[in-house]
């Protein structure tokens, strides 16, 4: 074991508190009272004696002091008694006093008296005595000085200097006056004198005063409660004091005036105000921040944005705006969300996207233009913001994708740690640090249309993106948001579509586009944005005059909160209605034993949880966005509003328990977290009688696993598995396990982090822990998540592991299969020690893509250097090379040699790919590696992966070093049999890297995706294809099954195999949930067969619910009834047609017990009955375009009629396209089924056919082209 350094050790006894206390215990014996036989010395004696004196000079010195203070209450107090006997009246022989505010200073109104005669004794005549005022306010300041009394009072227009004399300054009401007391002060009005300093130069000698309302001193005096450099949280709960400070009601001024200033500007341009309604039943941002409430029995919102409103008013007033209040129910505590803000929204007719931007740039220049015109508001703005400097005309314009770019340029990563790609919603951090390197307000423009909102327009140049506007300012990122709005109604309809709104609620809206549409757009501007870069404020909250305005203002205040020892659940659950409705609710929606939830967020106040990691619960854990909706099964995928986590959310203990339990779920699974979590519970609790069960807690971390798997803990227990393997230079290619504590240990480290956090009770002052160095990586996550540091880690070589060198948890590597848990306190001698097994189970976590790519390639070696060189050069090729060569279909030779427009040995090209188009892959392939990546293969695809130089360079050397007999002809067999083979392990790991590449590659969105950290044996034949391939050149088939099997179970979603390869698709498998992502094929959804990417999967986050019902699993069984007959069209074969038009596809969905059964069918339109022999399952759509091809386009039109009719052909229904019925047809009659047009009808066809007849699938070609097509290469059927 390595040795501690002593820097990291404890006291000596000899200064330990324990050696004074034994010091002070012998100076205070007597002499009689020592043992004559341990006698001390002389000099012991001498220095207990002296030790004695000096505590009596001590003891006596406080006597005194307390005397004198005695003496000093007693004088005060004959003072107050004095004081109460001095009355003071208003002198009724002085001139009539004149009522003003601080804010006058009209020398017509009010005179001052000039400065040398205020100094002068003798008192001059009226004409050079000052005018006699009459001013209340309250008292900003007070000062006592000798005799006299100086109070700097505020009226809220300004601060006047008040003097207090003579017999004045003596009264009770003067002696104990505070600040924040209200008064009414008489005076004459005088200059100050040269050498002193007073507001506006101006002070009230007063002649009486009168007190209205008296504040609290003492400990509640306001200067206690609001302190400057106060705790922030303290500051925002006493909001309403802190805006009557100097700096807080300057802010307030500059927001008036800036308010002034939108207005004043808006007249200039001839916009009119309008005011819309606050309470709302539509959305415009999104329905996942609506603050929805019950409105006399309906659904209603508080309004996100006024823009829809406005938008209704361009007929009838032109131009408009409004300055409204609005909501956005997201918790983002940072420095420039608020739930409630102003919203100053514009909305502009007949313009163009140019004529936007114009506008704003003069909108906010001309109100900062007129704000600064204002002198008292200027010296306001520069008191707050000092190097503030008025924007230039124009702004600089830059487009999203040009930002891409230059954050890219500059290394500013997205909030994954990944480099930005576009389509990215570029980060509140990358944004505002982009910002203020340039230091330049920025025009940044045409965002995709993937993440901006349904109303934006189209930029007509390129349909990626949105006519649409961000401004950005330095020190705050975005303070306008704006964009052109759609003016066509198809487009507009489109767009509710997309985002699967309904367009009932906005027909008021829609008729804006059919009654006179016009281009138009518009902005919102965010206030409090706006007014903290003009004023350098750290966070919006500054510029509102209340706190209640932004997300729960207790999070911060979680890092300085007193932990408790014990838990007891008696103290909050005094009788049965102390439960609460929102608990019973979070019980009932996850079926969990109240207890247990009670219980569990009890626990939460014992648990030590840093600040970082309770923001992590709330923004990342506890979000509920809408469902979304799964048409095809009508269900849905998402979260429940009412759920245990949302319960836990709505407190501080919950929140914390949040926190641990996702570190345990996440890395334990729910079998061993919830022993642990049992174990912490009942050493905890205050009464074990009130304890929940292991299987109780068992069923809590279940309910609540899909919504901790958003936590990411497990990507920390990778970072420092990379790190770790950095610094130790592991073995490249070790297992990929990773391990976590046992139960028992996992509980005293909890324990001992919570003794180390507890604020003012703990006297501990580290904790170490020793453990195996597997376990490392989990113990240094979990103590940066728990105490919010990384711990100091030793290994046994000596080599450093980068971390604080402040840490107060040490982690120190040990062979020992034990772990040790010491607990050492501020008393040398006093420890805890605390031992534990380690449990030699490892766990699969679920994680990002990208902290799984990194830890691939860092085990893999292919992170740095020449290995990194290496894959770069090898990937592009070797996946262009495996998607030429992996051969997925089973399609159909061409045997026959009938002349056509297509050559025979041209009909691969025509077939279906399971993989999308190599855009897709190269997304996949970048997120995977960290880094930009392209397709770009440097040599002909045909060409052998280990002829590339580098490939090449790489390979020899492990071939020369290599003990296997392949590679070593000299070697001996008895050493080399069981040698592994150096560079059948480089093949194996570049397949293993590819493989995975291409399984996220069939996963829209993989950013977000989250995927096995082991999945072991799950691509062993998909790998076993790929390795072929590049070691061969040669063609490999690979069963579909296999490939959708691996992509399964690379996010744990399991699919049951076949047995045959001809039945590969008869798994029952349909849809599927684990952890929190919903599965299914996109084809199912959309109806649309591509002829790339037909086994691209939908994912979706959060949980599988059906009729109000959680299910994991989707299923559908093979039917196979058919009726006695072929269904054939007596119609001729001389045009693509449909007719079918009476039937259309649909999903039976039948609750199972714990699945939903599905199949799909054919229904009549008409009657809504199911057509006979129609139900099948949906898998067979695999196998059918296994033997199919697909013929996307031809030189002609494709609504072309033939010629003359096709004696050869026969229309023919999509059902029971069977062996026995098929060979009923006329020899060499080809089955045309006549579905054109009809998305649902030809996916049926391809269902029905179930891979038992090669097929052609018509897209955008003619008939004449698809008929002679489907004769060269031998097909039965054409789907039309």
């Amino acid at each position: 074991m390595p040795e501690i350094p002593s820097s990291l050790q404890t006291d000596t006894l000899g200064e330990s508190v324990e050696g004074q206390l034994r010091a002070m215990d012998i100076a205070g014996n007597s002499a009689g009272d020592v043992d004559s036989s341990e006698a001390p010395t002389k000099s012991a004696i001498k220095k207990a004696a002296k030790m004695a004196e000096l505590k009596k000079k001590k003891e006596a010195k406080q006597r005194e002091q307390l005397s004198l203070k005695a003496k000093d209450d007693e004088r005060r107090k004959e003072a107050m008694e004095e004081a109460k006997k001095i009355v003071i009246q208003d002198d009724p022989s002085l001139p009539k006093p004149v009522t003003i505010r601080t804010n006058v200073s009209d020398t017509l109104i009010v005179k001052l008296r000039p400065a040398e005669s205020s100094l002068s004794t003798t008192e001059p005549d009226a004409a050079g005595r000052g005018t006699r005022v009459k001013i209340s306010g309250w008292v900003h300041r007070v000062r006592h000085q000798k005799d006299m009394l100086f109070i700097t009072l505020r009226d809220g227009y300004g601060l006047l200097q008040c003097i207090l004399s003579g017999r004045l300054a003596q009264t009770y009401d003067a002696i104990t006056l505070t600040p924040e007391s209200t008064l009414t002060i008489y005076g004459e009005m005088c200059e100050v004198p040269p050498s002193q300093h007073a507001p506006d130069n101006r002070e009230l000698h007063a002649d009486y005063f009168k007190i209205i309302g008296k504040a609290p001193g003492d400990a509640e005096t306001i200067t206690n409660i609001i302190a400057p450099g106060g705790d922030p949280q303290t500051l925002l709960n006493n909001r309403h004091l802190v805006i009557r400070g100097d700096t807080a009601s300057s802010i307030l001024k500059v927001r008036a005036a800036v308010l002034r200033a939108f207005r004043q500007t808006f007249e200039e341009m001839q916009l009119t105000e309008v005011t819309p309604p606050c309470m709302v039943q539509t959305q415009v941002e999104g329905g996942s921040t609506l603050f929805a409430f019950d409105y006399y029995g309906e659904k209603a919102y508080l309004t996100q944005s006024s823009q829809l409103y406005l938008e209704t008013c361009l007929p009838a007033l032109g131009d408009v705006f409004c300055v409204q209040e609005s909501f956005r129910a997201e918790k983002s505590l940072t420095r420039r969300h608020l739930s409630e803000y102003t919203h100053i929204e514009g909305e502009l007719a007949f313009i163009e996207f140019s004529d936007l931007l114009d506008h704003l740039e003069l909108l906010m220049s001309r109100v900062i233009e007129i704000a600064l015109s204002n002198n008292l508001i200027a010296r306001y703005i520069y008191e707050l913001n000092p190097t503030f400097v008025v924007p230039q005309r124009p702004f600089r314009r830059m487009r999203y994708s040009d930002a891409i770019d230059w954050l890219n340029e500059h290394g500013i990563l997205n909030e994954e740690g990944q480099p930005h790609a576009f389509g990215d919603d570029i980060a509140e951090a990358a944004e505002r640090r982009m910002t203020d390197i340039i230091n330049l307000p920025i025009l940044l423009t045409h965002f995709p249309v993937e993440i901006k909102a349904f109303y934006m327009k189209r930029d007509p140049n390129d349909p990626r993106v949105t006519e649409s506007v961000d401004v950005l300012m330095p020190g705050v990122g975005e303070i306008v948001g704006g964009s052109m709005r759609m003016e066509d109604l198809d487009e507009l309809m489109g767009g509710y579509e997309r985002e699967k709104i309904s367009p009932a609620a906005y027909v008021w809206y829609i008729d804006q586009r059919k009654y006179g549409t016009t281009p138009h757009g518009g902005y919102g501007l965010g206030l409090e944005r706006f007014l903290a870069w003009l004023c350098g404020l750290h966070t919006v909250r500054e510029a509102f005059p209340v706190a209640a305005r932004y997300p729960s203002a207790t999070h911060s205040t979680r890092a300085t909160m007193a932990l408790q020892a014990q838990w007891n659940l008696d103290s909050t659950s005094n009788s049965i209605i102390s439960i609460g409705r929102d608990l019973l609710k979070a019980a009932t929606s996850d079926n969990i034993q109240p207890i247990a939830i009670l219980a569990c967020e009890q626990f939460g106040n014992t648990i030590a949880m840093c600040p970082e990691t309770c923001r992590r619960m709330e923004y990342s854990v506890l979000p509920t966005p809408s469902p979304v909706a799964i048409q095809f099964l009508k269900a849905v995928a998402g979260y429940s509003a009412h759920d245990c986590a949302t319960h836990f959310g709505k407190s501080q203990a919950g929140v914390k328990f949040l926190g641990l339990a996702s570190a345990l779920v996440t890395s334990m699974g729910c079998y061993h977290g919830s022993v642990a979590l049992h174990n912490m519970l009942k050493s905890s609790a205050v009464d074990d009688t009130l304890l929940p069960t292991a299987r109780h807690l068992k069923d809590l971390l279940e309910s609540l696993e899909h919504r901790c798997q958003l936590s990411s803990f497990p990507d920390n227990i990778l970072g420092w598995e990379i790190l770790l393997h950095k610094t130790c230079r592991k073995q490249v290619g070790g297992r990929f396990v990773l391990f976590q504590a046992s139960p028992k240990a996992i509980g005293d480290i909890v324990d001992a982090f919570r003794q180390l956090s507890r604020l003012g009770q703990s006297t501990v002052t580290r904790v170490t822990i020793t453990a195996h160095v597997d376990l490392i990586p989990w113990l240094a996550a979990f103590t940066k998540w728990c105490v919010g540091i990384p711990p100091i880690v030793l290994l046994e070589s000596g080599t450093s592991v980068p971390s604080p060198p402040d840490s107060n948890v040490v982690v120190v590597e040990s062979s020992s299969r034990e772990i040790k848990v010491q607990i050492q306190h501020t008393i040398s001698n006093l420890e805890q020690l605390l031992v534990s097994k380690w449990d030699t189970r490892y766990m699969t976590y679920m994680v990002t893509v990208a902290s799984y790519g990194q830890w691939m390639l860092q085990r893999y070696g292919f992170n740095a250097g020449l290995d990194s060189r290496v894959l770069d050069q090898a990937l592009p090729h070797a996946l262009k090379q495996v998607l030429f060569l992996l051969k997925i279909n089973e399609n159909f030779p061409a045997e026959r040699d009938e002349p056509g427009p297509f050559s025979p040995s041209q009909y691969s090209q025509f077939g279906f790919s399971p993989f999308l188009e190599e855009p897709a892959i190269a997304k996949s392939a970048s997120l995977f590696l960290g880094r930009e990546f392209t397709m770009e293969a440097e040599q002909p695809v045909e060409q052998l992966i280990e002829h590339l130089p580098l490939v090449k360079l790489h390979l020899d050397p492990l071939a020369q070093s290599c003990a296997c007999k392949n590679c070593q002809s000299s070697g001996q067999d008895g050493e080399s049999k069981f040698v592994g083979c150096e560079r059948n392990f480089f093949w194996d790991r570049l397949a293993t890297i590819i493989a995975g590449i291409l399984c996220i590659s069939l996963f829209h969105c993989p950013e977000l995706l989250r995927v096995r950290s082991y999945y072991g044996p799950a691509l062993k034949r998909f790998k076993q294809c790929i390795r072929e391939i590049l070691s061969t050149g040669k063609p490999v088939y690979l069963e579909p099954s296999s490939l959708l099997l691996s992509t399964l179970k690379f996010v744990g979603h399991e699919l049951k195999k076949s047995v045959s390869a001809r039945d590969a698709f008869a798994s029952d498998w349909v849809a599927s949930s684990f952890k929190g992502q919903v599965v299914y094929p996109t084809v199912f959804e959309t109806l649309h067969i591509p002829k790339r990417g037909y086994l691209a999967l939908t994912w979706l986050p959060g949980l599988l619910q059906y009729d109000q019902t959680i299910y994991s699993r989707v299923q559908s069984t093979r039917i196979l009834t058919y009726p006695s007959e072929l269904i054939t069209y007596p119609n001729p074969v001389i045009k693509p047609c449909n007719l079918a038009t009476s039937w259309r596809l649909t999903w039976q969905v039948e609750a199972e017990d714990g699945y939903l059964q599905t199949n799909i069918a054919l229904q009549d339109i008409s009657s809504g009955a199911i057509v006979p022999y129609t139900v099948h399952s949906p898998n067979t759509l695999f196998l059918g375009l296994c033997h199919s091809l697909m013929l996307e386009s031809c030189p002609h039109n494709p609504t072309a009629l033939l010629n003359a009719a096709d004696s050869s052909a026969v229309y023919i229904s999509p059902i029971a396209l069977v062996d026995n019925l098929m060979k009923k047809l006329k020899p060499k009659n080809l089955g045309v089924v006549a579905v054109d047009g009809a998305d649902d009808l030809r996916m049926y066809a391809m269902c029905n056919s179930q891979g038992v007849f090669n097929m052609v699938v018509r897209r955008n070609s003619c008939l004449k082209c698809c008929l002679d097509f489907c004769r060269v290469v031998g097909a039965e059927i054409l789907v039309l």
